[in-house]
């Protein structure tokens, strides 16, 4: 369970959020933060990708996690993941 993709520098989004899966869990909660660590998207999914909409984010370094709901109700969360859009 671990943030996949994207890593490093990308163009300008749409971009997509990829991550491995944790098992059992049915829905995932991805959080990215800007540089002063506040949240500037979250996506919910049942899916182990998730889209960043043109325009929802602007230039810069972002840092992304995901948190995992287990069946039994717990929550894991990701090492955080980090990349810069141009």
């Amino acid at each position: 369970f671990a943030p996949v993709a994207p890593a490093g520098t990308l163009g300008a989004p749409p971009a997509r959020l990829v991550w491995r899966a944790l098992r059992g869990a049915p829905r995932y909660t991805v959080e990215v933060l800007d540089t002063t660590d506040a949240a500037v998207l979250i996506v919910t999914t049942g899916d182990t990708t998730a889209e960043v909409p043109r325009g929802a984010l602007r230039p810069g370094a972002y840092r992304w996690y995901v948190r995992a709901r287990t069946p039994d109700g717990a929550e894991q969360r990701s090492p955080i993941a980090r990349f810069t859009i141009r």
